[in-house]
């Protein structure tokens, strides 16, 4: 017998004994046989204290300002308020002041996201974000009162506060250029009124600032005369 001949034989038995044992495969089993398994990374917040979480999803903030970045911050807050106290808390104001290269962007999402943020925290955190958020008018002012004239602060406080920490003697300047900016923004034709009316708030409360830095001169004094004394007439005793 032909050797090829007995390789045939050999060959469709093996074959048909395979087919026998092959269990018919679904087309979601050949999609999943087909695709590559990639080990899956443990995510960034498993294991981490809500206060290490906040700081993660900040940094994503700050890498990628999406409105959706933004929100799962906001989002984690509200369920988080216990992470702060009434006192400033120093690494999150860090935080929050790494932003200032998005705002030198005039990015609407870090604009937005700060006033979300004001009206979520309270205490010492409440009070260095309306700090942080006044350096936008010395940035850029026509984006300032675009963005912040419909904020609950309809008489513009903000205003008489200052972002960075400045010698006594230097903050009367600050305020001077706002106000020149100020008045140079209200000199357009075409402002619709309302922004017109809260730039208008806004360049008063800055007057009032300049008006109590500006050093008041002593108040005259009117020389006193002095008295004019009093002669006591003497009686003199008769001659004998």
């Amino acid at each position: 017998m032909r050797i090829d001949f007995l390789f045939k034989i050999f060959e469709t038995s093996y074959l048909k004994f395979n087919s026998r044992n092959e269990q018919p495969v679904s087309q979601s089993q050949a999609i999943e046989s087909e695709t590559i398994s990639v080990p899956m990374t443990e995510d960034k917040t498993i294991n981490q204290g809500p206060r290490a979480n906040l700081f993660l999803l900040m940094n994503d903030f700050h890498g990628q300002p999406t409105k959706e970045n933004r929100e799962r911050v906001l989002s984690f807050l509200r369920n988080n308020l216990k992470i702060f106290t009434p006192v400033l808390e120093k690494d999150f104001e860090s935080k929050i002041y790494e932003l200032r290269d998005l705002f030198q962007q005039n990015n609407e999402q870090a604009f937005i996201y700060i006033l979300d943020l004001i009206t979520i925290l309270p205490g010492e955190n409440l009070e260095m974000l309306k700090r942080f958020l006044s350096h936008t008018m010395d940035d850029n002012m026509e984006n300032f009162i675009t963005q912040y004239h419909k904020n609950k602060d309809v008489n513009c406080m903000l205003a008489s506060l200052i972002s960075d920490p400045v010698p006594e003697e230097d903050k009367i300047n600050i305020f001077y250029e706002r106000d020149e900016a100020l008045t140079q923004y209200l000199s357009k034709d075409t402002l619709p009124p309302l922004m017109k009316e809260f730039a208008t708030r806004c360049q008063l409360v800055v007057k009032l600032q300049i008006d109590k830095l500006t050093p008041k001169p002593a108040p005259a004094t009117t020389p006193v005369a002095e008295p004019t004394p009093v002669l006591t007439p003497t009686t003199q005793e008769p001659t004998p």
